[in-house]
């Protein structure tokens, strides 16, 4: 694909997508992986037409030594060569061998919000492409997942935007390839020990070969339509919670309601209702699995006539009567 096409296509899918807006400040999570040096270099080209002011934000968590400060150093030059504000932050992570993937988005995603408000910017852009939306979706997928797992990425979260999802990996490698445009490689999306990994070396390759060549599109389709699927059911919710007069706006740690009035809600309705409420009492529906819902489920839906809990992290959900309580405690409940 020539370079105007393959610009044409993410304009168009900006476009499509009614989010960014002209004269708005965006910053760019640069890693100086190919993903996010690619958009830089794409970024940087539409901001003249649309007037966006942007900045470039790095995090280096020094895990891979030399390697963690080149890509760095790199960052930092494309920031100088565009002429954009550069942020920074630099970890140095004692336990190296107990860092996860959730671990390292939770720091990223802090700061790149951190400095969002400090500086006033609107947006925060990131790199994932439609290849990492298959892998996730496929991930989530092995691992066991509901709708919102199976909507893998949105294009976007609160402030945070994905304009790349609609580009294949390949077009990006190509792209950087054939206007000799330097970015960094990281060994460890090489490592099998992954299961990522092995889903995008191992696991797409062979469904791609054996199955269905256009696999990574479909994947991507099915999370587009699972996604709106998802945001409408999140949406309905809202309104209950709207009707029976629960904030979920302001800071809460307990939120109370009746047996009876839960139960005639949807099943679907149900889960969500239970999403909610843990991702605002917790900041996050991580850890937070279908096994804990029907957990839940299972203690609402009871008649027995006794006082029934359930316990997990800092979160608990009592039924006394008909009153359903679900609260978040201080101190971790083991």
């Amino acid at each position: 694909m020539s370079q105007n096409n393959l610009l044409k296509n993410i304009q168009n899918y900006l476009f499509s997508q009614q989010v960014l807006q002209k004269k708005d400040k965006i910053i760019i999570a640069v890693s100086g992986g190919p993903d996010s040096v690619f958009l830089l270099n794409i970024f940087n080209q539409l901001a003249k037409k649309y007037q966006w002011k942007l900045g470039v934000a790095h995090i280096n968590y020094n895990l891979r030594g030399k390697d963690s400060q080149r890509d760095e150093k790199l960052v930092e030059n494309l920031a100088q060569k565009f002429n954009y504000p550069f942020y920074l932050k630099k970890i140095s992570l004692q336990k190296k061998n107990e860092v996860n993937e959730n671990f390292l988005r939770e720091i990223r995603y802090n700061f790149f919000e951190k400095i969002r408000q400090r500086y006033d910017y609107n947006w925060i852009v990131v790199g994932h492409n439609q290849d990492d939306q298959a892998e996730t979706l496929l991930l989530h997928l092995i691992r066991g997942s509901g709708l919102q797992g199976l909507s893998a990425m949105n294009f976007r979260n609160n402030y945070i935007v994905r304009p790349l999802l609609n580009t294949k990996r390949e077009e990006i490698i190509n792209y950087l390839q054939k206007y000799k445009i330097e970015y960094r490689k990281d060994k460890s999306n090489k490592s099998l020990k992954f299961l990522r990994n092995k889903i995008r070396w191992k696991l797409l390759p062979y469904l791609e070969k054996n199955y269905n060549s256009k696999i990574k599109d479909n994947l991507a389709i099915l999370a587009n339509n699972v996604a709106d699927d998802y945001n409408f059911l999140r949406r309905e919710t809202e309104k209950i919670f709207s009707q029976w007069k629960i904030d979920l706006k302001n800071e809460i740690n307990e939120i109370i309601f009746q047996e009876k009035d839960f139960l005639k809600l949807d099943k679907a309705i149900q889960k969500m209702f239970l999403r909610l409420i843990w991702e605002k009492l917790r900041g996050s529906l991580f850890d937070f699995y279908n096994n804990d819902i029907n957990e839940m489920l299972k203690i609402i839906r009871s008649q027995k006539n006794k006082i029934h809990l359930f316990k997990k992290q800092n979160i608990t959900l009592l039924k006394k009567g008909d009153k359903i309580i679900i609260s978040k405690v201080r101190n971790k409940i083991k």
